[in-house]
């Protein structure tokens, strides 16, 4: 048998590592009579990208020489990893000779995914030449972070732009509650001659919905084989992302009717679907229809469209509750939720019971409720019982509500309310004739 080169030995290290045998790999590696930097930046690649970052970073320290590749590899591994402190310190570290732009874009990236934007700021400026990744990356990163304003600006300097540069500035925009600049810019992009993507039509239809622009959202979706994109709309039943996007915009836009269809025409129903539909039976004033899809969730399995109720899913059938006024239907969830789903009550649920409560004329329960819950009482709590107390009548009541919510966090302020607070001078103003 020839004998075999260093060349062997990393191929077959290497065919071990990409298998996931890692414990072959290290005995084969131990065993080699020579090793080069291929060699070295193998097994480092293995071991960081299985999580081993501890014995990736042994062999990263015990080369013999380093080149970009095996800094590349360790620092993928600490980004992966979520530990941002390492990877920064292994960066600073860097050698000026090794930086190149995909170890600084990789690191402007990192700084964005973790909030750092002052420091991504920097060092992209600070770049010797940037590429379309550059771009991207702090385009990305301001639009996701909510600064939109400085995402469109350096977006508008971009001298090439890509699919992704555009998803990222449309789709900032719309997931940050600025839908009309959001479809603005899908128009640039549509004069400017760039084709969108699956993303970019589900960030457009996204921005539609919230914008309560629902005949504009459906044609968007209605449009999809014309731009080339027929798999998605074809197969949106099967893109739960999509289904529960295009059941949002329907609800959003007060079509429920359309919700319901688009909700039993799929079967790739997750919690947040079912979620929506009962939500959305309870703000429209139909609590029984909440409350029969509710009792669905459990009858069905998960190739159905089946899922496991949550605490949100318990909010929204608690607030269907409140519409119908049934007191004894929202004590009942409420218990059900902790003893038979062991769902940890939120403040959220608290809130519904004492709404329910002072909807049925029991403010003096709500009270004690609001005294007795695990919670500090926030401006909901103390503004549903005070609005309570004002339809009831029970203006001292109200006033006491404000004393505690004022006792427990230190400083309340009724919301910022105009409403609320001329309820509470309301109770004060009775309080001081009855006892002046």
């Amino acid at each position: 048998m020839p004998q075999r080169s260093v060349v062997s030995w990393t191929a077959m290290l290497t065919a071990y590592a990409r298998s996931g045998h890692l414990f072959q790999a290290r005995r084969l590696f131990d065993s080699m009579p020579a090793r080069n930097e291929v060699t070295w930046n193998v097994l480092i690649g293995a071991f960081a990208s299985s999580g081993d970052l501890d014995f990736a970073h042994q062999c990263f320290d015990a080369m013999p020489e380093r080149n970009v590749f095996s800094w590349g590899a360790l620092f993928d591994g600490y980004s992966r990893s979520g530990q941002f402190g390492r990877a920064r310190e292994l960066f600073d570290l860097l050698p000026f000779k090794d930086w190149n732009i995909v170890s600084l874009n990789a690191m402007i990236s990192l700084y964005v995914q973790n909030g750092y934007m002052d420091e991504a700021r920097a060092l992209f400026d600070g770049l010797p030449e940037k590429d379309l990744v550059s771009w991207n990356a702090i385009v990305a990163g301001y639009a996701q972070n909510g600064q939109l304003h400085e995402a469109k600006e350096l977006f508008l300097q971009m001298p090439c732009k890509s699919v992704m540069s555009w998803n990222a500035i449309v789709a900032g925009n719309a997931q940050n509650g600025a839908s009309p600049e959001a479809l603005e810019l899908f128009s640039l992009m549509e004069l400017e001659g760039d084709r969108p993507d699956e993303v970019t039509i589900l960030a457009v239809i996204f921005a539609c919905s919230h914008a309560g622009r629902l005949d504009e959202a459906w044609h968007h979706f209605a449009s999809l084989g014309e731009r080339g994109l027929p798999r998605l709309r074809s197969h949106y039943g099967k893109n739960t992302y999509l289904h529960n996007l295009l059941i949002q915009m329907f609800v959003r836009c007060g079509d429920l009717e359309a919700g319901e269809f688009i909700f039993h025409g799929r079967n790739n129903r997750n919690v947040f679907s079912w979620n929506l539909l009962i939500a959305a039976y309870a703000q429209s004033g139909r609590p029984q229809e909440a409350r029969t899809t509710f009792e669905k969730m459990p009858e069905t399995d998960s190739l159905e469209g089946g899922a496991i109720a949550d605490d949100l899913t318990f909010t929204a059938i608690l607030g269907a509750c409140i519409h119908h006024g049934s007191l004894r239907e929202a004590r009942f969830f409420f218990q059900s939720m902790i003893s038979d789903h062991q769902i940890a009550a939120t403040i959220e649920h608290y809130n519904c019971v004492i709404a329910a409560l002072g909807k049925a004329g029991h403010t003096d329960r709500a009270l004690e409720l609001m005294g007795a819950m695990p919670f500090v009482p926030d401006s909901t709590t103390a503004k549903t019982l005070l609005a309570a107390c004002g339809i009831h009548g029970e203006l001292q009541l109200g006033s006491r509500a404000a004393a505690i919510a004022a006792a427990a966090t230190g400083s309340w302020n009724a919301g910022d309310s105009p409403a609320s607070h001329i309820l509470v001078s309301n109770m004060l103003c009775l309080d001081a004739g009855e006892h002046g």
